[in-house]
């Protein structure tokens, strides 16, 4: 039983920091940019509607997507009174994904000069959701008992 739990947050380990470098390693080439060239203006509409549409996404990568994949995932679980294992790892990849996508939005809305509103919205969002996702053995073993798949 324990050797399930183990390989899937082995398993869900590794996806998840594979998700995690990319990310950091676009922030750090976006910090490399505004260190060396001019500040980058977006090519199309202004920086306002910008700020607004990487904060929204941002949001719903972080904080809504997450959700709304959970509660889909708990409800299809209960109709059909059957988790499978493979549905859950699913689950959490789907979460990485969308978590991911909420840091490549925070990451284009430091890359231009959007408002501070707008980006640290899109930051704090973005650390809400990968502090929502980490996959630490606690909370997944906690997760895969209440589905019953261990």
């Amino acid at each position: 039983m324990n050797s399930i739990l183990d390989e899937t947050v082995s398993r869900l380990k590794k996806t998840f920091a594979a998700y995690i470098i990319i990310a950091a390693v676009l922030f750090v080439l976006d910090i490399i940019i505004h260190k060396i060239f001019p500040p980058v203006e977006p090519p199309v509409l202004n920086l306002r509607t910008w700020g607004y549409f990487m904060f929204v996404i941002s949001l719903f990568g972080g904080i809504g997507a997450p959700i709304l994949l959970r509660l889909n995932f708990q409800k299809n679980a209960a109709k059909t009174k059957i988790a499978t294992l493979d549905g859950y790892i699913r689950l959490q990849k789907m979460l990485f994904l969308s978590i991911f996508i909420s840091c490549v939005s925070a990451v284009i809305a430091y890359l231009f000069p959007v408002q501070i509103f707008y980006l640290y919205g899109a930051f704090f969002s973005t650390l809400y959701g990968i502090y929502s996702v980490i996959p630490y053995k606690k909370k997944i073993g906690a997760e895969m008992r209440f589905y019953k798949l261990i």
